[in-house]
C-alpha cells in the first residue's frame, strides 16, 4: 500500500467532489514526478469497492507495465489489454494499449475509464473508444493540459483539479529545484511552422550544424561532464548526428527513436540506467511516461514551441534520489 501525500489525498476527494456533484469527465493536472499513477490507483481501488469496473487507457507499453506496477503493489487484480499479454476477462480492472484497445472489442460495463497523458485524448483513437462507454466517468492525468494544435480539451472534458504546481512540489521536496544553463541561442528565423511548432525537417538541418553539435557536447562536458543524461534532439538525422559528437569526444551515448525494437531498447535503456551509455539521445520517445529518478541532466536540442512539450521533456529529471541534489 502506498502512503499517499497531502496534495495525492486531495486530488482524489476533489474528483470524488466534482463527481458527486454531476461532473461526468473531469482532468487532474500535476507536475511530472508527482505520482499520478498512485492517484489513479487509489481512485481506481475506490471505484473495486463500489462494484464499478474500470478501463485504465494509456497510448504507450511504459505507461500501461506503469499502472500495472502500481495496481500490483496494491493487490489489485487486473488484466492487460496489450499486444504479448495474456487477457484475464473477469478482472474488475483492465489496463489496456490505446493501440490494442482500438483493434479489439472491449468488454462491456466500465463505469469508469482514467485517461493517462490526456494531453491526448481529443485524438480519434481516444473517442471511439469513449463513444462505446457513454455512461462512464472519465478522469484524465496529465502534466501538461495543452493540445498539439495549441486548443484546449473542453470537448473531451467538463472540468479539472490544478493538484499541484512544480514550484509547489520543490519547496516540499517532491522535486528537486532546477539550475538552467542557455549557453547560445541557434538561428531559427527562417525555419517554418508547421501547426503550432517547428517543421521539423527545417528545424534539423538548422539544429545540426556542426558548431551547434560541438556546442551541446562541450556544454555537456563543461556543466554537466559525468551526469547521465537525456538529450532530446529533433529527427533521427540530428540524433545520430549528436550520438556521433558526444562518443567522438569520449562520452558514451546512444540513441532512441521509434524503430528502435523493443529487445533494443530495453537493453540501452538498462545501459544507460548501469552508467554504460552516459548520454541517452531520444527523438519523441522519453518525453512522456519514463521515469528514471537518478538522471539529472537534461539537455534541450530540440527547439519547441510547445509548452506541454517543453515542461514534459524537462520533467524527467525533476524527480528526487539520494544522489542528487539539483537537476
Amino acid at each position: 500500500m502506498f502512503h499517499l501525500r497531502p496534495y495525492q489525498e486531495y486530488a482524489i476527494c476533489m474528483a470524488a467532489a466534482k463527481i458527486s456533484a454531476g461532473c461526468r469527465s473531469l482532468i487532474l493536472v500535476s507536475p511530472t514526478g508527482s505520482g499520478k499513477t498512485v492517484i489513479g490507483s487509489h481512485i481506481i481501488l475506490k471505484a473495486i469497492i463500489k462494484g464499478n469496473q474500470t478501463l485504465f487507457l494509456a497510448h504507450r507499453k511504459e505507461l500501461v507495465d506503469q499502472c500495472s506496477k502500481k495496481l500490483a503493489a496494491l493487490s489489485l487484480p487486473h488484466g492487460i489489454i496489450m499486444a504479448g499479454h495474456s487477457y484475464d476477462s473477469l478482472a474488475p480492472v483492465q489496463v489496456a494499449s490505446l493501440q490494442t484497445a482500438n483493434r479489439r472489442e472491449l468488454p462491456a460495463g466500465f463505469r469508469l475509464i482514467i485517461i493517462d497523458e490526456c494531453h491526448h485524448a481529443a485524438a480519434e483513437s481516444y473517442k471511439r473508444i469513449l463513444e462505446q462507454f457513454p455512461d462512464a466517468v472519465v478522469i484524465g492525468l496529465t502534466a501538461t493540459p495543452y493540445r498539439a494544435d495549441g486548443e484546449g480539451l473542453g470537448d473531451v472534458f467538463q472540468d479539472w483539479v490544478r493538484v499541484a504546481t512544480i514550484q509547489d512540489l520543490t519547496d516540499k521536496g517532491f522535486l528537486v529545484p532546477c539550475r538552467y544553463w542557455s549557453p547560445g541561442l541557434p538561428q531559427l528565423a527562417g525555419v517554418r511552422r508547421k501547426g503550432s511548432d517547428f517543421e521539423s525537417g527545417e528545424l534539423g538541418e538548422a539544429m545540426s550544424k556542426p558548431k551547434l553539435i560541438g556546442d551541446v557536447v562541450k556544454n555537456y562536458q563543461s556543466i554537466a561532464g559525468g551526469e547521465r543524461a537525456i538529450c532530446f534532439a529533433v529527427n533521427k538525422q540530428h540524433a545520430q548526428a549528436l550520438t556521433d559528437a558526444f562518443n567522438e569526444a569520449g562520452v558514451p551515448a546512444a540513441f532512441l527513436h521509434d524503430s528502435t525494437g523493443k529487445k533494443e531498447r530495453e537493453k540501452i535503456l538498462a545501459w544507460h540506467r548501469l552508467g554504460k551509455y552516459m548520454v541517452l539521445v531520444n527523438v519523441g520517445i522519453l518525453s512522456e511516461g519514463y521515469d528514471d529518478p537518478a538522471v539529472s541532466t537534461c539537455i534541450q536540442a530540440r527547439p519547441t514551441l510547445s509548452v506541454g512539450l517543453h515542461i514534459q521533456q524537462i520533467g524527467r529529471v525533476l524527480r528526487p534520489h539520494p544522489d542528487k541534489k539539483f537537476a
